[in-house]
């Protein structure tokens, strides 16, 4: 009745259990108590896995098993009493991020050198490839792991980075190249407000900056992102404050995704080398919710409209969720996880974090390799012994290649 798969000698060595039924469920229990000393045959319904399993995590295990609802990783326990809707796979590439991944190790491990993990404040780019490198290797890992997407999508510099990991660009190298600097932007900021992009459109006409200050992220129900001049926005963040609203600042200044940028993305484009080519895998585009065309010249356009239009992630995932999407990997720390979870929250599907701020690479690979096993995906829990770099997988793609060289 119950299968038990114990991992390989990584950071978390996790324990897994699959039962057929809600009758077996007191054998799942009780070879928790026992110990990893029973097996039978695979395929159960029930699901229960625990990251790291100390007495007291498995007691947790116990517990929760015994309640029945469904648990997704809080306290490194993962639990689904009957198997989700199933349906296709997206990774996704975030933008810029606040709380940055440890992925040294992991880097090490796979035979790749360390993302950048200095930031240069002048040059608007730096956090873009550093979250480029960091998305790139995990896109990586995760395949070496037997994991693949059947779509790629990014918000923001994330875009860029999806489309260089499934072959649609020209060349990467000057989005890449550390020392290439120096690409013009507007003095632009950007606000980050916990309300849907309609709430905010309306404060910006309230306050007459609907001319001057724009909505450059759709992000969630409970998130939009406003950009412009740093007077203006902050009349702005003043505006929404007095309405009990707090807005965050964002460290960063590009003017990206509005009209401001307009006149610096022919010198953009040429600066950066970026030119479209059909991707060898489906790419979805935040600017209009749909797949990048198949036509070099289509992508190029696209690409364009990237600076000066506005990001709509929320569209964009509900579109894909129409499609059939229903796992969605985020290869940062999880603030497009989280953002799923506002916009599909009472939707079926499955959406995890590869990284995390305070643990190790493998570490945070290993829960997600579990949430994906318990939510029945197509993934075994002791997949990590397969990182090894004297143990490469040849379905990893060519321009994962590209990007280690």
């Amino acid at each position: 009745m119950i299968q038990l798969h114990q991992g390989g000698p990584d950071t978390s060595h996790p324990l897994a259990y699959s039962v057929h039924s809600a009758e077996d469920i007191r054998g799942v229990l009780d070879s928790i108590a026992r110990g990893p000393q029973h097996q039978a045959r695979a395929g159960g319904k029930i699901r229960v896995a625990v990251a790291n399993p100390t007495p007291e995590r498995m007691e947790v295990a116990a517990r929760i098993a015994a309640r029945g609802v469904p648990h997704d990783g809080p306290r490194g326990v993962w639990f689904t009493p009957s198997p989700p809707e199933q349906g296709k796979c997206a990774f996704l590439f975030p933008g810029a991020e606040i709380r940055r991944p440890r992925l040294g190790e992991l880097a090490a491990q796979l035979g790749f050198a360390p993302p950048g993990d200095i930031q240069d404040t002048s040059d608007p780019l730096s956090e873009g490839r550093r979250v480029t490198e960091a998305s790139t290797l995990l896109d990586h890992a995760l395949q070496r792991l037997g994991v693949n997407p059947d779509a790629r999508m990014g918000l923001s510099c994330g875009e860029w980075a999806a489309l260089i990991a499934a072959g649609g660009v020209h060349d990467a190298s000057r989005i890449l190249d550390r020392n290439h600097v120096g690409l013009r932007c507007p003095d632009c900021v950007y606000l980050a407000v916990p309300r849907d992009a309609q709430a905010l459109h309306a404060v910006l006409v309230h306050e007459g900056l609907q001319a001057r200050v724009f909505i450059s992220h759709r992000n969630s129900p409970l998130q939009s992102i406003a950009c412009g001049p740093p007077p203006d926005v902050e009349v702005l963040r003043c505006a929404l404050a007095t309405q009990g609203i707090a807005a965050t600042p964002l460290d960063v200044r590009s003017g990206f995704h509005c009209p401001a940028y307009e006149p610096y993305v022919d010198e953009a484009l040429a600066f950066l080398g970026l030119r479209g080519r059909a991707p060898l895998q489906e790419v979805w585009s935040c600017v209009n919710a749909r797949p990048f065309p198949e036509d070099p010249d289509g992508c190029t356009r696209l690409i364009r409209r990237s600076f000066t239009e506005p990001v709509d992630f929320d569209k964009t995932i509900r579109n894909m969720h129409a499609a059939g999407y229903r796992t969605f990997i985020d290869l940062g720390c999880g603030s497009l996880a989280q953002l799923i979870g506002e916009i599909l929250a009472c939707a079926p599907h499955v959406s995890t974090a590869l990284a995390h701020h305070s643990r190790d690479g493998a570490s945070s690979l290993q829960r997600a390799v579990l949430a994906l096993w318990t939510s029945h995906r197509d993934v075994e829990p002791d997949a990590l012994d397969k990182l090894s770099p004297s143990n490469p997988d040849p379905r990893t793609s060519r321009t994962c290649h590209e990007f280690q060289d």
